[in-house]
């Protein structure tokens, strides 16, 4: 098992708002994370970070992303926590059964009270056990 002095919580949140265009890595040399992104870096930018990798490939881990499609299994599971509030489970199920877009999703629960928040905290554990199990896997504790 290797240590690295990251968070848990910080990969966690790494891996829910990364994507195909937003790559998240761990620096293994410097116990850090950062990020690749087409959206908010140059290309020139992106390509220097794309060469230090490719030149060094064993001080550098891929964190994974949740598609689309396991954000919205996320939902589906909180939608069984909401026994207290049919209304509002109905139309995120519905909203999964569609596939809508994360932004449709976050106005569904914005329309109640405290539910954005509620979400947000479910989310974040959700994640945080999908990190723990994946750094599992790849030998690795986040000691941070």
């Amino acid at each position: 098992m290797r240590n690295i002095n990251v968070s848990l919580g910080a990969v966690a949140g790494a891996i829910a708002n990364g994507s195909e265009n937003e790559r998240w890595f761990i620096d293994l040399e410097h116990d850090r994370l950062f990020l690749i992104s087409a959206l908010f870096q140059t290309d020139e930018e992106v390509e220097k970070a794309v060469d230090m990798i490719n030149s060094n490939p064993e001080n550098y881990i891929s964190l994974p992303y949740l598609s689309h499609e396991e954000f919205l299994d996320e939902v589906e599971m909180y939608t069984r926590t909401l026994s207290d509030k049919p209304v509002l489970a109905k139309y995120l199920q519905k909203a999964v059964a569609e596939k809508a877009p994360r932004t449709y999703i976050k106005q569904l629960l914005n329309r109640e009270p405290g539910q954005s928040q509620d979400f947000a905290n479910f989310y974040s554990e959700r994640v945080q056990e999908r990190a723990s199990i994946w750094a599992e896997k790849q030998g690795i504790k986040f000691i941070g």
